[in-house]
Protein backbone atom coordinates (compact mmCIF):
# COMPACT_ATOMS: atom_id res chain seq x y z
CA UNK A 1 0.00 0.00 0.00
CA UNK A 2 2.86 2.41 0.85
CA UNK A 3 4.51 1.62 -2.49
CA UNK A 4 1.28 2.40 -4.32
CA UNK A 5 0.88 5.74 -2.55
CA UNK A 6 4.48 6.59 -3.33
CA UNK A 7 3.95 5.79 -6.99
CA UNK A 8 0.86 8.00 -7.08
CA UNK A 9 2.64 10.91 -5.40
CA UNK A 10 5.56 10.60 -7.82
CA UNK A 11 3.22 10.76 -10.80
CA UNK A 12 1.29 13.80 -9.55
CA UNK A 13 3.76 16.38 -10.96
CA UNK A 14 3.35 14.76 -14.37
CA UNK A 15 -0.42 14.92 -14.24
CA UNK A 16 -0.38 18.66 -14.84
CA UNK A 17 1.01 18.01 -18.34
CA UNK A 18 -1.22 15.78 -20.44
CA UNK A 19 1.64 15.12 -22.88
CA UNK A 20 3.81 13.55 -20.17
CA UNK A 21 1.38 10.80 -19.20
CA UNK A 22 -0.74 9.20 -21.91
CA UNK A 23 -3.99 7.95 -20.43
CA UNK A 24 -5.91 5.25 -22.30
CA UNK A 25 -8.18 7.03 -24.80
CA UNK A 26 -11.32 5.17 -23.93
CA UNK A 27 -14.70 5.99 -22.46
CA UNK A 28 -13.31 5.33 -18.96
CA UNK A 29 -10.57 7.97 -19.25
CA UNK A 30 -12.38 10.31 -16.86
CA UNK A 31 -12.53 7.56 -14.24
CA UNK A 32 -8.77 6.99 -14.59
CA UNK A 33 -8.14 10.69 -14.13
CA UNK A 34 -10.38 10.94 -11.08
CA UNK A 35 -8.77 7.85 -9.52
CA UNK A 36 -5.20 9.09 -10.00
CA UNK A 37 -6.05 12.58 -8.80
CA UNK A 38 -7.82 11.29 -5.70
CA UNK A 39 -4.77 9.44 -4.40
CA UNK A 40 -3.34 12.65 -2.95
CA UNK A 41 -4.44 16.08 -1.81
CA UNK A 42 -3.48 19.34 -3.44
CA UNK A 43 -0.83 19.98 -0.76
CA UNK A 44 0.86 16.64 -1.32
CA UNK A 45 -0.58 14.92 1.77
CA UNK A 46 -1.48 11.34 0.96
CA UNK A 47 -4.68 9.75 2.29
CA UNK A 48 -5.66 6.12 2.77
CA UNK A 49 -7.36 4.76 -0.32
CA UNK A 50 -10.53 3.79 1.55
CA UNK A 51 -10.79 6.74 3.92
CA UNK A 52 -14.01 8.82 3.94
CA UNK A 53 -12.14 11.96 2.86
CA UNK A 54 -10.56 10.18 -0.11
CA UNK A 55 -13.92 8.70 -1.17
CA UNK A 56 -15.61 12.13 -1.01
CA UNK A 57 -12.86 13.69 -3.13
CA UNK A 58 -13.08 10.89 -5.68
CA UNK A 59 -16.88 11.19 -5.84
CA UNK A 60 -16.79 14.98 -6.34
CA UNK A 61 -14.23 14.73 -9.10
CA UNK A 62 -16.03 11.91 -10.87
CA UNK A 63 -19.33 13.81 -10.64
CA UNK A 64 -17.74 16.97 -12.09
CA UNK A 65 -16.10 15.09 -14.98
CA UNK A 66 -18.98 12.78 -15.88
CA UNK A 67 -21.08 14.22 -18.75
CA UNK A 68 -24.76 14.79 -18.22
CA UNK A 69 -27.42 12.84 -20.06
CA UNK A 70 -28.57 13.79 -23.57
CA UNK A 71 -25.64 16.11 -24.17
CA UNK A 72 -24.14 14.01 -26.99
CA UNK A 73 -20.60 14.88 -26.02
CA UNK A 74 -17.85 13.51 -28.27
CA UNK A 75 -15.86 10.50 -27.16
CA UNK A 76 -12.44 10.94 -25.65
CA UNK A 77 -10.73 9.20 -28.56
CA UNK A 78 -12.41 11.39 -31.20
CA UNK A 79 -10.34 14.01 -32.99
CA UNK A 80 -11.52 17.59 -32.57
CA UNK A 81 -12.23 18.90 -36.08
CA UNK A 82 -12.56 22.67 -35.55
CA UNK A 83 -10.16 25.11 -33.94
CA UNK A 84 -11.18 27.00 -30.78
CA UNK A 85 -13.58 29.87 -31.37
CA UNK A 86 -11.26 32.56 -30.02
CA UNK A 87 -8.14 31.44 -31.89
CA UNK A 88 -9.12 33.14 -35.15
CA UNK A 89 -9.79 36.42 -33.32
CA UNK A 90 -6.36 36.27 -31.63
CA UNK A 91 -4.57 35.68 -34.94
CA UNK A 92 -5.86 38.95 -36.48
CA UNK A 93 -5.22 37.96 -40.07
CA UNK A 94 -5.20 40.69 -42.68
CA UNK A 95 -6.92 40.49 -46.05
CA UNK A 96 -3.61 39.69 -47.77
CA UNK A 97 -2.92 36.86 -45.35
CA UNK A 98 -6.35 35.38 -45.90
CA UNK A 99 -5.91 35.55 -49.68
CA UNK A 100 -2.54 33.81 -49.33
CA UNK A 101 -4.07 31.02 -47.23
CA UNK A 102 -6.81 30.47 -49.80
CA UNK A 103 -4.17 30.24 -52.55
CA UNK A 104 -2.30 27.62 -50.50
CA UNK A 105 -5.52 25.62 -50.15
CA UNK A 106 -6.10 25.69 -53.91
CA UNK A 107 -2.53 24.56 -54.56
CA UNK A 108 -2.79 21.80 -51.96
CA UNK A 109 -6.12 20.47 -53.26
CA UNK A 110 -6.04 21.13 -57.02
CA UNK A 111 -8.71 18.51 -57.68
CA UNK A 112 -11.19 19.97 -55.20
CA UNK A 113 -13.02 21.93 -57.89
CA UNK A 114 -13.37 18.83 -60.04
CA UNK A 115 -14.28 16.72 -56.99
CA UNK A 116 -11.88 13.97 -58.12
CA UNK A 117 -9.25 12.34 -55.95
CA UNK A 118 -5.77 11.88 -57.45
CA UNK A 119 -5.73 8.38 -55.93
CA UNK A 120 -8.93 7.30 -57.63
CA UNK A 121 -8.49 4.00 -59.46
CA UNK A 122 -10.49 2.66 -62.42
CA UNK A 123 -13.80 0.94 -61.63
CA UNK A 124 -13.29 -2.56 -60.22
CA UNK A 125 -14.65 -5.73 -61.71
CA UNK A 126 -18.39 -5.99 -61.38
CA UNK A 127 -19.92 -8.56 -59.06
CA UNK A 128 -23.59 -9.60 -59.23
CA UNK A 129 -26.02 -8.05 -56.76
CA UNK A 130 -27.46 -10.74 -54.52
CA UNK A 131 -30.05 -10.81 -51.74
CA UNK A 132 -27.35 -10.60 -49.03
CA UNK A 133 -25.25 -7.91 -50.70
CA UNK A 134 -24.59 -4.82 -48.58
CA UNK A 135 -23.78 -1.79 -50.68
CA UNK A 136 -22.40 1.52 -49.50
CA UNK A 137 -24.84 4.21 -48.41
CA UNK A 138 -24.97 7.98 -48.86
CA UNK A 139 -24.77 10.97 -46.53
CA UNK A 140 -27.60 13.36 -47.32
CA UNK A 141 -28.85 16.65 -45.99
CA UNK A 142 -32.58 17.04 -45.42
CA UNK A 143 -33.65 20.22 -47.23
CA UNK A 144 -37.45 20.21 -46.89
CA UNK A 145 -40.82 18.70 -47.80
CA UNK A 146 -42.52 19.15 -51.19
CA UNK A 147 -45.79 17.79 -52.61
CA UNK A 148 -46.03 15.70 -55.76
CA UNK A 149 -49.05 14.54 -57.74
CA UNK A 150 -49.74 11.22 -59.44
CA UNK A 151 -51.27 10.89 -62.88
CA UNK A 152 -54.60 10.19 -61.24
CA UNK A 153 -54.52 13.50 -59.33
CA UNK A 154 -53.56 12.12 -55.92
CA UNK A 155 -51.37 14.37 -53.79
CA UNK A 156 -48.26 12.82 -52.22
CA UNK A 157 -45.90 14.51 -49.75
CA UNK A 158 -42.23 13.85 -50.39
CA UNK A 159 -39.03 14.73 -48.52
CA UNK A 160 -36.05 16.17 -50.40
CA UNK A 161 -32.60 14.78 -49.53
CA UNK A 162 -29.51 16.27 -51.15
CA UNK A 163 -26.32 14.27 -51.61
CA UNK A 164 -23.67 16.89 -50.81
CA UNK A 165 -20.23 16.13 -52.26
CA UNK A 166 -19.87 12.52 -51.06
CA UNK A 167 -16.53 10.73 -51.43
CA UNK A 168 -14.96 7.53 -50.10
CA UNK A 169 -12.27 8.61 -47.63
CA UNK A 170 -10.79 5.29 -46.46
CA UNK A 171 -11.37 1.56 -46.60
CA UNK A 172 -10.72 -1.27 -44.12
CA UNK A 173 -10.80 -4.83 -45.53
CA UNK A 174 -12.55 -7.62 -43.71
CA UNK A 175 -9.25 -8.99 -42.37
CA UNK A 176 -8.56 -5.67 -40.63
CA UNK A 177 -12.13 -4.67 -39.82
CA UNK A 178 -12.84 -8.08 -38.29
CA UNK A 179 -10.31 -7.49 -35.50
CA UNK A 180 -12.07 -4.36 -34.22
CA UNK A 181 -14.82 -4.38 -31.59
CA UNK A 182 -17.47 -3.35 -34.10
CA UNK A 183 -16.22 -5.88 -36.64
CA UNK A 184 -16.47 -8.68 -34.09
CA UNK A 185 -20.04 -7.61 -33.35
CA UNK A 186 -20.97 -7.97 -37.03
CA UNK A 187 -18.79 -11.10 -37.46
CA UNK A 188 -17.04 -9.38 -40.35
CA UNK A 189 -14.26 -11.94 -40.78
CA UNK A 190 -16.72 -14.82 -41.19
CA UNK A 191 -19.36 -12.98 -43.25
CA UNK A 192 -16.89 -11.10 -45.45
CA UNK A 193 -17.75 -7.52 -44.43
CA UNK A 194 -15.53 -4.50 -44.91
CA UNK A 195 -15.92 -0.91 -43.78
CA UNK A 196 -15.84 2.35 -45.75
CA UNK A 197 -15.56 5.87 -44.36
CA UNK A 198 -17.66 8.29 -46.41
CA UNK A 199 -17.30 12.06 -46.13
CA UNK A 200 -19.70 14.80 -47.20
CA UNK A 201 -19.47 18.57 -47.87
CA UNK A 202 -15.93 19.86 -48.38
CA UNK A 203 -14.94 22.72 -46.04
CA UNK A 204 -12.09 25.18 -45.64
CA UNK A 205 -9.10 23.42 -43.97
CA UNK A 206 -7.78 26.68 -42.47
CA UNK A 207 -10.41 26.45 -39.72
CA UNK A 208 -9.57 22.82 -38.83
CA UNK A 209 -7.00 21.19 -36.60
CA UNK A 210 -3.92 19.46 -37.99
CA UNK A 211 -4.98 16.06 -36.61
CA UNK A 212 -8.31 16.25 -38.41
CA UNK A 213 -6.72 17.29 -41.71
CA UNK A 214 -4.34 14.32 -41.56
CA UNK A 215 -7.33 11.98 -41.86
CA UNK A 216 -7.70 13.04 -45.51
CA UNK A 217 -4.04 12.91 -46.57
CA UNK A 218 -4.27 9.30 -47.74
CA UNK A 219 -7.21 10.03 -50.05
CA UNK A 220 -5.90 13.37 -51.34
CA UNK A 221 -9.31 14.99 -50.85
CA UNK A 222 -10.27 18.23 -49.19
CA UNK A 223 -11.45 17.81 -45.58
CA UNK A 224 -15.13 17.04 -45.12
CA UNK A 225 -17.63 18.37 -42.65
CA UNK A 226 -19.38 15.05 -42.00
CA UNK A 227 -17.86 11.56 -41.72
CA UNK A 228 -19.63 8.25 -41.32
CA UNK A 229 -18.65 4.59 -41.46
CA UNK A 230 -20.51 2.21 -43.78
CA UNK A 231 -20.40 -1.58 -43.54
CA UNK A 232 -20.32 -3.21 -46.98
CA UNK A 233 -19.72 -6.63 -48.48
CA UNK A 234 -16.28 -7.52 -49.79
CA UNK A 235 -17.55 -7.68 -53.38
CA UNK A 236 -19.20 -4.23 -53.01
CA UNK A 237 -16.11 -2.30 -51.86
CA UNK A 238 -15.61 1.06 -53.58
CA UNK A 239 -12.06 2.37 -54.19
CA UNK A 240 -10.82 5.30 -52.12
CA UNK A 241 -11.49 8.68 -53.71
CA UNK A 242 -14.56 7.61 -55.70
CA UNK A 243 -17.35 10.21 -55.73
CA UNK A 244 -20.86 9.06 -54.81
CA UNK A 245 -23.81 10.66 -56.59
CA UNK A 246 -27.57 10.49 -56.25
CA UNK A 247 -27.61 8.01 -59.14
CA UNK A 248 -26.20 5.46 -56.68
CA UNK A 249 -29.91 4.63 -56.30
CA UNK A 250 -32.63 4.44 -58.94
CA UNK A 251 -36.17 5.66 -59.14
CA UNK A 252 -38.46 3.10 -57.51
CA UNK A 253 -35.84 1.65 -55.13
CA UNK A 254 -36.71 1.13 -51.47
CA UNK A 255 -34.24 2.50 -48.93
CA UNK A 256 -33.80 2.92 -45.18
CA UNK A 257 -33.08 6.38 -43.78
CA UNK A 258 -31.48 6.95 -40.38
CA UNK A 259 -30.94 10.19 -38.49
CA UNK A 260 -31.42 12.05 -35.22
CA UNK A 261 -34.91 13.23 -34.42
CA UNK A 262 -35.79 16.83 -33.59
CA UNK A 263 -34.69 17.80 -30.08
CA UNK A 264 -37.71 19.12 -28.12
CA UNK A 265 -36.00 19.22 -24.73
CA UNK A 266 -37.79 18.31 -21.50
CA UNK A 267 -41.52 17.94 -22.19
CA UNK A 268 -44.60 16.89 -20.25
CA UNK A 269 -46.79 13.89 -20.85
CA UNK A 270 -49.31 15.74 -23.01
CA UNK A 271 -46.76 16.59 -25.68
CA UNK A 272 -44.39 13.66 -25.19
CA UNK A 273 -46.98 10.86 -25.01
CA UNK A 274 -50.10 12.63 -26.29
CA UNK A 275 -51.97 12.14 -23.01
CA UNK A 276 -55.25 13.85 -22.25
CA UNK A 277 -54.27 15.67 -19.08
CA UNK A 278 -56.49 16.68 -16.20
CA UNK A 279 -59.82 18.52 -16.23
CA UNK A 280 -59.86 22.19 -17.19
CA UNK A 281 -62.33 23.27 -14.49
CA UNK A 282 -64.67 21.92 -11.78
CA UNK A 283 -62.21 22.09 -8.93
CA UNK A 284 -59.01 21.33 -10.83
CA UNK A 285 -56.09 23.26 -9.32
CA UNK A 286 -52.59 23.13 -10.86
CA UNK A 287 -53.26 19.71 -12.39
CA UNK A 288 -54.46 20.61 -15.88
CA UNK A 289 -51.46 19.12 -17.73
CA UNK A 290 -50.24 16.65 -15.12
CA UNK A 291 -49.89 12.92 -15.53
CA UNK A 292 -52.14 11.87 -12.67
CA UNK A 293 -51.76 8.56 -10.86
CA UNK A 294 -48.64 6.51 -11.62
CA UNK A 295 -49.30 3.47 -9.40
CA UNK A 296 -50.57 2.24 -6.03
CA UNK A 297 -49.34 0.12 -3.13
CA UNK A 298 -51.43 -2.96 -3.80
CA UNK A 299 -49.87 -3.70 -7.19
CA UNK A 300 -46.28 -4.66 -6.28
CA UNK A 301 -45.91 -1.39 -4.36
CA UNK A 302 -43.73 0.24 -7.00
CA UNK A 303 -43.79 2.07 -10.32
CA UNK A 304 -43.63 -0.36 -13.23
CA UNK A 305 -40.74 -0.15 -15.66
CA UNK A 306 -41.51 1.65 -18.88
CA UNK A 307 -44.12 3.91 -17.32
CA UNK A 308 -44.72 6.90 -19.60
CA UNK A 309 -43.71 9.99 -17.68
CA UNK A 310 -42.31 13.48 -18.39
CA UNK A 311 -38.76 13.56 -19.70
CA UNK A 312 -36.48 14.44 -22.57
CA UNK A 313 -38.20 14.27 -25.95
CA UNK A 314 -36.35 13.74 -29.22
CA UNK A 315 -32.64 13.83 -30.07
CA UNK A 316 -32.51 10.06 -30.51
CA UNK A 317 -31.32 8.04 -33.47
CA UNK A 318 -34.19 6.53 -35.46
CA UNK A 319 -34.42 4.60 -38.74
CA UNK A 320 -37.32 5.01 -41.16
CA UNK A 321 -37.48 1.76 -43.13
CA UNK A 322 -38.90 0.84 -46.51
CA UNK A 323 -39.11 4.31 -48.09
CA UNK A 324 -39.53 4.51 -51.87
CA UNK A 325 -37.58 6.91 -54.09
CA UNK A 326 -39.99 8.71 -56.45
CA UNK A 327 -37.75 11.21 -58.20
CA UNK A 328 -34.04 12.00 -58.71
CA UNK A 329 -32.39 15.20 -59.91
CA UNK A 330 -29.03 14.29 -61.45
CA UNK A 331 -27.81 17.89 -61.70
CA UNK A 332 -28.15 18.85 -58.03
CA UNK A 333 -28.09 15.27 -56.65
CA UNK A 334 -31.47 15.47 -54.93
CA UNK A 335 -33.62 12.50 -53.93
CA UNK A 336 -37.42 12.73 -53.57
CA UNK A 337 -38.54 10.05 -51.10
CA UNK A 338 -42.13 9.24 -50.22
CA UNK A 339 -43.51 10.60 -46.94
CA UNK A 340 -42.50 13.30 -44.51
CA UNK A 341 -41.59 11.15 -41.48
CA UNK A 342 -37.86 11.27 -42.19
CA UNK A 343 -36.06 11.74 -38.83
CA UNK A 344 -34.33 15.05 -38.27
CA UNK A 345 -34.93 18.75 -38.67
CA UNK A 346 -34.36 20.75 -41.82
CA UNK A 347 -30.65 20.99 -42.79
CA UNK A 348 -29.82 17.98 -40.59
CA UNK A 349 -27.74 15.01 -41.79
CA UNK A 350 -29.11 11.54 -42.46
CA UNK A 351 -27.84 8.26 -43.90
CA UNK A 352 -29.52 6.45 -46.79
CA UNK A 353 -28.86 2.81 -47.67
CA UNK A 354 -30.59 -0.13 -49.34
CA UNK A 355 -33.56 -1.32 -47.34
CA UNK A 356 -33.38 -4.38 -45.09
CA UNK A 357 -37.14 -4.95 -45.17
CA UNK A 358 -37.38 -8.39 -46.78
CA UNK A 359 -40.50 -7.97 -48.97
CA UNK A 360 -39.28 -4.67 -50.38
CA UNK A 361 -35.71 -5.91 -50.73
CA UNK A 362 -37.00 -8.63 -53.05
CA UNK A 363 -38.55 -5.91 -55.20
CA UNK A 364 -35.11 -4.31 -55.59
CA UNK A 365 -33.78 -7.65 -56.85
CA UNK A 366 -36.09 -7.53 -59.87
CA UNK A 367 -33.97 -4.72 -61.34
CA UNK A 368 -30.62 -4.86 -59.50
CA UNK A 369 -28.97 -1.52 -58.65
CA UNK A 370 -25.52 -0.56 -60.02
CA UNK A 371 -22.63 -2.41 -58.42
CA UNK A 372 -20.77 -1.20 -56.45
CA UNK A 373 -21.98 2.29 -57.46
CA UNK A 374 -22.90 4.25 -60.56
CA UNK A 375 -20.05 5.50 -62.77
CA UNK A 376 -21.27 8.27 -65.13
CA UNK A 377 -18.33 7.82 -67.53
CA UNK A 378 -19.57 4.36 -68.42
CA UNK A 379 -22.97 5.59 -69.69
CA UNK A 380 -23.45 5.48 -73.44
CA UNK A 381 -25.55 8.66 -73.20
CA UNK A 382 -25.71 11.17 -70.34
CA UNK A 383 -28.67 10.75 -68.03
CA UNK A 384 -31.48 13.32 -68.18
CA UNK A 385 -31.67 15.95 -65.48
CA UNK A 386 -34.94 14.60 -64.04
CA UNK A 387 -35.64 10.91 -63.40
CA UNK A 388 -39.30 10.54 -62.42
CA UNK A 389 -41.34 7.53 -61.33
CA UNK A 390 -43.81 6.46 -64.05
CA UNK A 391 -46.76 6.99 -61.69
CA UNK A 392 -45.89 10.65 -61.03
CA UNK A 393 -47.15 13.56 -63.10
CA UNK A 394 -44.35 15.37 -64.92
CA UNK A 395 -44.65 19.15 -64.94
CA UNK A 396 -43.70 19.38 -68.62
CA UNK A 397 -46.51 17.00 -69.57
CA UNK A 398 -50.03 18.22 -70.45
CA UNK A 399 -52.59 18.86 -67.75
CA UNK A 400 -54.08 15.83 -66.03
CA UNK A 401 -57.12 14.55 -67.93
CA UNK A 402 -59.86 12.60 -66.16
CA UNK A 403 -61.76 10.00 -68.12
CA UNK A 404 -65.08 9.59 -66.32
CA UNK A 405 -67.42 6.84 -67.47
CA UNK A 406 -71.07 6.17 -66.67
CA UNK A 407 -70.03 3.54 -64.11
CA UNK A 408 -67.99 6.18 -62.28
CA UNK A 409 -71.01 8.49 -62.20
CA UNK A 410 -73.09 5.81 -60.50
CA UNK A 411 -70.66 5.63 -57.58
CA UNK A 412 -71.22 7.76 -54.52
CA UNK A 413 -67.64 8.97 -54.42
CA UNK A 414 -67.44 12.61 -55.49
CA UNK A 415 -64.55 14.28 -57.24
CA UNK A 416 -64.20 17.62 -58.97
CA UNK A 417 -64.25 16.08 -62.44
CA UNK A 418 -67.36 13.98 -61.75
CA UNK A 419 -69.25 16.92 -60.24
CA UNK A 420 -68.42 19.12 -63.24
CA UNK A 421 -69.50 16.38 -65.66
CA UNK A 422 -72.79 15.90 -63.81
CA UNK A 423 -73.47 19.66 -63.88
CA UNK A 424 -72.73 19.77 -67.60
CA UNK A 425 -75.08 16.87 -68.29
CA UNK A 426 -77.87 18.42 -66.20
CA UNK A 427 -77.51 21.90 -67.73
CA UNK A 428 -79.82 21.34 -70.80
CA UNK A 429 -82.61 19.85 -68.70
CA UNK A 430 -82.40 22.75 -66.23
CA UNK A 431 -82.52 25.30 -69.07
CA UNK A 432 -85.60 23.65 -70.62
CA UNK A 433 -87.42 23.59 -67.29
CA UNK A 434 -86.64 27.26 -66.77
CA UNK A 435 -87.96 28.15 -70.26
CA UNK A 436 -91.28 26.44 -69.59
CA UNK A 437 -91.78 28.53 -66.48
Amino acid sequence: MMALRGLCSSLLPCLSSRSAVQFPKTASWSRWESWWGSCSLAHGESLPLHSPQQQSIRWKRARSVAPGPRQNQPRRHWITPELPAGLEAREQLSAENRAFLQQVVQDTYPAAAAAVSPLRTPPPERAPYTFKTRRCGLLCRKIGVMPQWTKTGKKILTTLLQVVDNHVISMSPSSQFGTTHRGQHYKAARKGLSSLVVGAESIDPTNLTDDYCRLFEASGLQPKRKLSKMIVSDHAVIPVGTPLRATHFRVGDYVDIGGRTVDHGFQGVMKRWNMRGGPASHGATKSHRRIGSIGFRRHNGRIMKGKRMPGHMGNTYRVHKGVQILRINTRHDVLWVRGRAIPGATNSWCMVWDTHVLPKRRLNLQTPPPMPTHYPEEDAQPLPEELVHPDLHVWDAPTIVFQVTEDDLKQKVRTGAKTALKAKAAAPAAAAAKAKK
